[in-house]
């Protein structure tokens, strides 16, 4: 599902809506679309919409959408990059009668300069390409960032198994990790390419932090490490060792 929401800014935002309207017509897009069209004038035929929705429905679509798209107005991006997703930014121009000037568009650059959390698209006839590589786009954006990174920390109280370690080892990160993560010792092979400290332990978090990212680094081990991960946390490994496991317990009638 892609969730479009345009804010309660009183002018309207027609370039927008009408854009993912007509890219759902023609087959770009080919999930179900839910738009926010606050003070549009443009009715989409083609997606279902509302002109204001509710907090608790606003975080509800953000969490159930594969892709958020946003204008630029930084509560309404905000909020998608707090759950954890990358949103689509489309700011408002001043030149379209959007808004009263270009802030947005100003704040959105600085966002992407500065953070690179989010993928912005000034030129609304470049949404639909956006939109089918919104993958690759956000995948290569993840691997960018680990990759001009010397330290991942995942400090967490609990986490089912963190893979985003092993996408951040697999780059070439070292790993800082809480206990609270099952395979933490695993994928910092015992110390040997990250620290693991206790979830609640503030200060050991810290002090590790601190050492860690003034450490220098040999790159022949950070490609001794690249190796281990893919090594010994491909997918098909992680499957096979995961059904060795359910047969271990399926054997002892725990399941």
């Amino acid at each position: 599902m892609i969730f479009v929401t345009v804010g309660t800014h009183e002018q309207p935002f027609n370039r927008l809506i009408k854009a993912v309207d007509e890219l759902k017509r023609d087959g770009v897009i080919t999930e179900d679309v839910m738009m926010q069209t606050g003070f549009s004038t443009y009715e989409p035929r083609y997606c279902k919409w509302s002109k204001l929705i509710s907090y608790q429905d606003m975080v509800k679509n953000v969490e159930n959408a594969r892709i958020v798209i946003t204008h630029g107005g930084p509560a309404s991006f905000i909020m998608p990059l707090q759950i954890g997703k990358t949103p689509i930014v489309v700011p408002r121009q001043h030149k379209f009668e959007e808004h009263i000037n270009d802030h947005q568009v100003e704040f959105a650059r600085n966002v992407v300069e500065r953070m690179g959390t989010i993928i912005l698209v000034e030129d609304i006839e470049k949404l639909g390409k956006i939109i089918t590589e919104y993958d690759e786009i956000v995948s290569g954006m993840r691997h960018e960032k680990y990759c001009t990174s010397k330290v991942f920390v995942l400090p967490s109280r609990w986490e089912s198994y963190g893979i985003s370690a092993v996408e951040a080892l697999n780059c070439g990160c070292y790993l800082l990790l809480s206990d609270s993560i099952p395979p933490a010792n695993e994928m910092t092979n015992n110390g040997k390419y990250g620290c693991v400290v206790e979830a609640e332990n503030i200060d050991d978090l810290t002090r590790n932090i601190i050492d860690m990212t003034k450490r220098e680094y040999d790159q022949n081990e950070i490609n001794e490490m690249v190796k281990y991960a893919g090594e010994e946390f491909s997918w098909e490994r992680i499957c096979k060792k995961l059904l060795v496991e359910m047969r271990r317990v399926s054997k002892k009638g725990d399941i």
